[in-house]
């Protein structure tokens, strides 16, 4: 609830007084125009329905990526239209080498299957060889190598 509705609640207005007040035909000070225009914003804050904070929030974030503003009566498809380019605005910016501190997207490496990696053992060691640790290394560097290789994967 907005800070203005609140105010507007806890002030209990005396009706005789405001009609008096109201009364276009009676004149009135410097001071008594200031209570009716107040009163007459008040009455158009209460004309306003509430509008929930996430809709502010939203709005704010419409705005200031210069996408529109949410409004409360868009329709479902309208407001899931805007909220969409937003997260697609905040998606190209982080995406953006230029703005996001250089950072590129890579590929998710795929995982090996068996047969890669019994297709690997037979092109590295040879029939009858007994591997050593340094042959182990060299195996899963040429693994790792072949991989990167098979799915274009620059370092």
């Amino acid at each position: 609830m907005t800070e203005l509705r609140k105010a507007a609640q806890q002030v209990t207005p005396r009706a005789d007084l405001l009609a008096e007040l109201m009364d276009s035909n009676e004149p009135k000070t410097e001071r008594e125009h200031a209570a009716v225009y107040e009163i007459e914003r008040l009455r158009a804050a209460l004309a306003q329905p509430d509008v929930p904070n996430w809709i502010h929030a939203i709005d704010e974030e419409l705005v200031g990526t210069f996408i529109g503003v949410a409004n409360v009566s868009d329709t479902y498809e309208v407001a899931k239209k805007k909220l969409g380019e937003l997260i697609d605005w905040h998606v190209q910016v982080a995406i953006d080498p230029a703005v996001n501190g250089g950072c590129v997207l890579v590929p998710a490496r795929v995982p090996l299957t068996e047969d890669d990696l019994h297709r690997l053992v037979n092109e590295f060691f040879y029939e009858g060889m007994t591997p050593t640790g340094k042959h182990l290394k060299n195996f899963a560097n040429a693994v790792i190598a072949a991989y990167e290789a098979e799915n274009n994967i620059k370092e």
